[in-house]
């Protein structure tokens, strides 16, 4: 199985390096701007994105995925607004895919947990020189495979944030970050608040979402230590 597993990834590498660089589409180039980013060519650069010009691609920004540091396979945004389905994604047999595009950092404090590719794209392209990082979880459920992930990574951080979009239920919210404590055990945990008027982090402006994330992590750090301060006070008798 693990032989034909990395079968399955070296054709997918092949096949990756047919699409063309983003940075050669106007049309990408655009959305990218688009979203906020004051140097479109730079970000396809620096984060190798390509562009699905026909086919099953057509019309998509195709976002590299990887596991360790290694390329496993991609996912591809919809940017005509016009498909049925926003992403899609290239499978690999056996495997739960995530988005870490800080897979090159070797040291950081805080990781920043979201739901889309286009997320943790915004906040590690704001958060480069910070020790922070972020994994989009490519959805709202934390399966087996990417618990196993998670648990795998290299980055011995103290605080982890999840930032949701802005529709997600309370509940739904709460009950990720129990699921997500179990899995990581960091010192301080908290729900990442987004801006007032902000349905999710890649519509932030790229300027507001390093101020943001550290005031997150204050809020965190200061929760969590309420918290443990309630959990070791005596309970009084009367």
């Amino acid at each position: 199985a693990r032989e034909a597993v990395k079968a399955d990834i070296a054709r997918l590498r092949k096949a990756w390096d047919h699409f063309p660089s983003a940075r050669t589409s106007d049309v990408c180039l655009q959305y990218l701007s688009s979203r906020g980013y004051s140097s479109p060519r730079s970000v396809c650069e620096q984060y190798d994105l390509r562009y699905g010009g026909a086919g099953r691609w057509a019309g998509r920004l195709l976002v590299p995925l990887h596991e360790g540091g290694q390329f496993m396979s991609w996912t591809g945004r919809d940017i005509t607004g016009r498909a049925a389905t926003k992403y899609i994604h290239e499978p690999v047999a056996g495997h739960a895919l995530m988005c870490m595009p800080d897979s090159f950092k070797r040291f950081a404090h805080t990781l920043v947990l979201v739901e889309g590719p286009f997320d943790a794209l915004k906040i590690s392209n704001a958060c480069r020189d910070a020790e922070i990082v972020t994994v989009a979880l490519c959805g709202k459920n934390i399966g087996a495979g990417k618990q196993l992930q998670l648990r795998q990574l290299a980055f011995q951080v103290d605080t982890v944030l999840l930032a949701l979009d802005a529709d997600v239920t309370i509940t739904t919210c709460y009950s990720m970050l129990r699921e997500v404590e179990s899995i990581l055990k960091p010192g301080n945990i908290g729900r990442a608040k987004l801006p007032i008027g902000i349905k999710d982090p890649g519509e932030m402006q790229t300027g507001n979402i390093l101020p943001w994330l550290l005031e997150q992590r204050r809020r965190a750090q200061q929760e969590s230590h309420e918290s443990g301060l309630r959990k070791n006070t005596p309970t009084r008798v009367l």
